[in-house]
């Protein structure tokens, strides 16, 4: 398996070109780059996987912060996005590895919960179902289905519905 690891300045272009191959498409290495250079940014949650044999990046996971509410004084929790590993490494447990590092992660940083917006039948092993379950409304035009949210916490999304304050990054969507 890789290694997990925070992203260092120096991965940013190989991150770039590892989302670009996985997604075929520039939005999502866009969406990177935005949250890289906003206050939404997290540096010790925006994860790489390295190769263990020559240290190249082959997988990246970022968590970024988002509000509960309208204001920016909601309740603080985390919006995973996106998930990406080279095309010739999907299907090892790339991914999954990035995204229970990243889930052990957020919670020892104190974080109560994540949402984020993906197939279920991949997400749902690592303990995300539907985000409209919890009160919260989908903001993005997705199916219901795919919007899902996750406790990282006994009752962390207790007492909290409603919108979601996402970074700026995502309007660009």
């Amino acid at each position: 398996m890789p290694t997990i690891v925070p992203e260092t300045p120096k991965d940013s272009h190989t991150i770039h070109e590892v989302v670009r191959a996985a997604f075929e498409s520039d939005t999502e290495p866009s969406l990177v780059d935005g949250i890289r250079n906003s206050s939404a940014f997290i540096p010790e949650l925006s994860l790489v996987a390295r190769d263990t044999n020559d240290s190249t990046v082959i997988g990246h996971v970022m968590f970024s912060r988002l509000r509960v509410g309208n204001s920016d004084e909601g309740p603080l929790g985390l919006v995973l996005a996106p998930l990406a590993v080279a095309p010739s490494r999907q299907g090892e447990g790339v991914g999954s590895q990035l995204v229970y590092v990243g889930l052990d992660r957020a919670t020892e940083l104190g974080y109560r919960f994540v949402v984020l917006h993906g197939p279920p039948e991949y997400y749902h092993r690592f303990g995300f179902s539907p985000a409209e379950r919890f009160g919260f409304e989908n903001p993005f035009d997705t199916p219901s289905r795919e919007f899902m949210a996750a406790e990282l916490v006994a009752s962390g999304l207790e007492g909290m519905s409603g919108n979601l304050k996402y970074p700026e990054a995502f309007k660009h969507l």
